[in-house]
């Protein structure tokens, strides 16, 4: 048997060489996934099956260590360059990236970072937003929005820029979502009091305050 792997355009293609007399045992095996095949000499055929294709900005977007796609934390603009800074963390490693894309480019590659920007860099769970701020800069306008995770109880912030957040524009129909995988291990974060008199974030189970002495009520957040 021989393997070669063929990149062509935006298809990666692999092409076993076999046995006839095992053609008949290797479709049947591979049922309904669309193979083409034909006979090259008396003693062999190939088989060509379209593996999936090749998307550059996945790619760039996935942890170089797993291959989960990253969380958004950061996409500014940087003018000068005509260019986008994307930091990202992985949330089953937590491994942070950092990628640089084109301005131009930018309605190919915005829908995988937008699609990101609700989802927890820790656990991969959903946020709920809790405020957000614009800063209205005529270089480079972002937004900062901080959320809280439903699944790690934990809070999050993340400045983004305003052409990746407003998105007035339907996402293409040939478009491959992005997969984030979550991490199982992160476990729900205690709940807290809040002093009302200093702030300060205390157990849930503490009477006073470990700061100023304030007096508790049963209020959580």
């Amino acid at each position: 048997m021989k393997l070669q792997q063929i990149t062509r355009g935006k298809g990666k293609y692999y092409h076993v060489y076999l046995p006839k007399n095992i053609i008949e045992h290797v479709l049947h095996w591979h049922q309904g996934d669309n193979l083409e095949y034909k006979v090259i000499s008396d003693n062999s055929i190939i088989l060509k099956k379209l593996l999936y294709p090749v998307n550059k900005y996945l790619e760039d977007l996935s942890c170089p260590v797993c291959f989960n796609h990253c969380v958004t934390i950061k996409g500014i603009k940087i003018p000068k360059r005509n260019e986008f800074k994307i930091v990202a963390r992985c949330p089953l490693d937590h491994l942070v990236t950092k990628t640089f894309f084109s301005q131009r480019s930018l309605a190919e590659w915005k829908w995988y970072i937008h699609e990101t920007i609700n989802i927890c860099d820790l656990c991969g769970g959903f946020l709920e937003e809790e405020v957000r701020k614009h800063a209205s800069s005529t270089v480079r306008p972002f937004y900062k929005i901080v959320f809280r995770c439903r699944d790690c109880g934990r809070t999050r912030s993340k400045v983004i820029a305003d052409e990746i957040v407003d998105l007035s524009e339907k996402p293409p129909d040939d478009i491959t979502p992005p997969i984030i995988q979550k991490n199982q291990k992160i476990r729900q974060k205690s709940r807290v009091k809040v002093c009302p008199t200093c702030e300060e974030e205390v157990p849930s189970n503490h009477v006073f305050c470990s700061q100023c002495g304030t007096f508790l009520t049963e209020e959580i957040i």
